[in-house]
């Protein structure tokens, strides 16, 4: 696990950007949802609920499943771009993270899940109604359940935290600051 110090989330999300399909939640008017960003567009993060799961990243609502050359059918798996998910909510990654173990032997799930990168957030102050707590599922995100999490300072800065492999490998040639263990020492005191 590594942990940096970042004063704006800019930098991150569009050096992420870069390299993958970048999705986000956006806020409409009061219609939170996932949308597609493009590189060099940000958006500021939401902390509100989508309309929508993450989960849809995962399933396609209609794809081949076989091909016929002529003689034969053969089965054909699902080619996505790389992408990332920004600012994605504790539940929603549990919720991944359930559906991880659930479709751990599905080529067609597996082949859209490793392509993904998981940038989940802290919530800091958990939802009026939610029961995240009572499952497990946060306020805090889970190390299990994320590449990268990002956690709000109270400062403005932003306390990011490298757990995967594919996480830490995402961050290569950002220039990033080391959080000092009074840094990290924070993200628990808020939660």
């Amino acid at each position: 696990m590594q942990q940096y110090l970042l004063e704006s989330l800019r930098e991150l999300q569009l050096h992420l950007s870069r390299s993958r399909q970048f999705f986000q939640v956006v806020d409409d008017n009061g219609d939170p949802h996932w949308q597609h960003v493009e590189p060099g567009e940000c958006y500021p993060m939401t902390h509100d609920m989508p309309l929508s799961s993450a989960k849809q990243f995962f399933f396609a609502e209609q794809e081949p499943l076989y091909v016929f050359d002529g003689q034969f059918f053969r089965e054909t798996l699902p080619e996505p771009e790389p992408f990332v998910l920004f600012g994605v909510l504790s539940c929603d990654l549990m919720a991944i993270h359930y559906q991880d173990i659930f479709f751990e032997q599905d080529p067609y799930y597996q082949a859209r899940r490793q392509r993904a990168l998981l940038v989940g957030i802290d919530c800091v102050h958990p939802c009026q109604e939610g029961f995240c707590y009572l499952v497990n599922a946060g306020p805090g995100v889970r190390d299990e359940t994320a590449d990268l999490i990002l956690h709000p300072l109270s400062d403005g800065n932003w306390l990011l935290v490298a757990i995967t492999a594919v996480g830490k490998e995402s961050l290569k040639g950002l220039p990033l600051v080391q959080a000092t263990p009074h840094d990290i020492s924070l993200r628990w005191d808020d939660l």
